[in-house]
């Protein structure tokens, strides 16, 4: 009995022992642990690369004027349904005006009254006209019946074509007081954009501005690193961009290069942490997840992390679209997928998804950007991202450059390898350290503003 005991405690032991090193085990995997100290000597290798930021104060809009109410669904669904009606009562109309034409087609003429003889004395005529006038009198009858019943028909034709008329003149003034109602839209829309895009108000829509971006946004070149996420946001990025792979239920930031070592990737919730205990100034932040195998992410999955975000950081306005100005997302994050995740409803994961119409933002790698022609209007439809090709360096094409893309292209995100030290991002960086501002109204940037930037390239840090 005492060896049974002592077995039994052993191997007791032995499996608390097991559990102990799997535990640590997936804590090291969950956090991205890896070697701390290798994770923190390559985190102050990356911040030493970096000159001091300057500290560039937040995006501060003016004055908001109001956006018009918007005309509800239920107000063009009953005007649909009124179109449909006025379409169905000029039908019946045409049927009732057809039929009334044909039936007063059928009133009888009415006989004509025999002659009267001359001739008094004329017996033959007398009779003749006698029995003429016998005839008359009995088609007269006969008339006056008929005449009665399609008069009858007449006026009951009559009486539904005023109906319909009337019916006409009740639902055309339905359809011409929403008319009313959609001009009286459109003007005051009219008035909402020329105030909020004047200078005085600053209030300008998403894609007027150029944001100051970051790929691979929690990447070291070696390991992902949460403090990378804070480094950036500190230095005025705001718009972050994550690679998200999904492992056991987990979403993980990764990068091709370290695909296969999970203890070098943090995940999603890590960076999305950093973010609450970051974000101060009122900036509003765009978070671009890039899904890989996106097949495998459920909406739980990925709206249950996105929640990690502190509620007022969430955005929960109108959907994002091509008319949503700064006043209405700021203090708020953005999320943005290149793949719809939706619920059994219909509902998306994240407030954008990628290259659908509906969204207003589309993505493109630096070198397919490069293929297209150039805009010749002074602001663009959607919000536009040119991602670095997936292999090189960022202008692997020495024809594209920021100054090109923004003044070509409209482009509103140019995510930056902040990983990769060079000559290109801290022009890149300058451009924003000089107009001091992550947002930057793409009108201000023109070819004079960007050869001035040019000749201070050499004083400002």
């Amino acid at each position: 009995m005492t060896v049974f005991k002592l077995i039994l405690l052993l191997l007791t032991i032995f499996i608390s022992i097991l559990l102990v090193c799997k535990l640590l085990s997936k804590r090291v995997i969950i956090e991205g642990a890896g070697d701390p100290i290798a994770k923190k000597n390559d985190m102050d290798a990356v911040t030493g690369n970096f000159a001091p930021a300057i500290i560039v104060p937040a995006y501060i809009v003016k004055a908001s004027h109001p956006r018009p109410p918007l005309i509800s669904d239920a107000d063009r669904f009953k005007n649909s349904q009124d179109k449909m009606q006025l379409i169905l009562l000029r039908q019946r109309l045409r049927i009732v005006e057809s039929q009334y034409n044909s039936t007063k087609s059928q009133l009888p003429s009415k006989p004509t009254p025999p002659k009267k003889p001359t001739n008094r004395r004329d017996f033959k005529a007398i009779i003749a006209y006698s029995s003429e006038l016998a005839k008359y009198n009995v088609n007269l009858a006969r008339y006056n019946v008929s005449r009665i019943a399609v008069q009858r028909q007449l006026d009951e034709l009559d009486k539904q074509i005023k109906s319909i008329l009337e019916s006409i003149a009740q639902v055309q003034l339905k359809i011409d007081n929403f008319n009313s109602k959609v001009k009286s839209y459109i003007d005051a829309l009219a008035e909402y954009n020329k105030k909020n895009d004047d200078d005085s108000h600053k209030n300008y829509r998403l894609k007027d501005f150029f944001v100051k971006s970051s790929y691979n946004s929690a990447f070291t070149g070696n390991y992902m690193n949460s403090e990378m996420v804070k480094l950036l946001l500190n230095r005025g990025c705001r718009f972050l961009d994550f690679e998200i792979v999904n492992s056991r239920g987990t979403l993980y930031v990764t990068d091709s290069s370290i695909a296969s070592d999970r203890s070098k990737q943090i995940t999603l919730s890590d960076a999305l942490s950093v973010i609450n205990r970051t974000l101060t100034k009122g900036d509003p932040v765009f978070i671009n997840l890039r899904l890989q195998n996106a097949k495998s992410i459920t909406y739980d999955n990925l709206k249950s992390t996105l929640n990690r975000l502190q509620y007022e950081l969430r955005y929960t306005g109108r959907p994002i679209d091509d008319t949503t100005r700064m006043s209405e997302i700021q203090g708020k994050c953005i999320t943005i997928a290149n793949y719809d995740i939706k619920d059994k409803s219909g509902k998306s994961a994240t407030d954008i998804v990628a290259n659908k119409s509906e969204t207003g933002l589309c993505t493109y790698e630096n070198s397919v950007i490069a293929n297209l022609s150039a805009t010749t209007e002074p602001g663009t439809k959607r919000m536009t991202v040119v991602e670095p090709n997936s292999v090189g360096s960022w202008f692997d094409n020495p024809d594209i450059s920021v100054r090109r893309l923004v003044l070509e292209y409209k482009v509103n995100f140019t995510p930056q390898r902040f990983y990769k030290r060079t000559d290109e991002l801290t022009k890149y960086e300058n451009i924003f350290n000089a107009m001091k501002s992550p947002y930057i109204a793409i009108k201000y940037l023109d070819d004079r503003a960007f050869d001035k930037l040019d000749a201070d390239a050499d004083v400002v840090v």
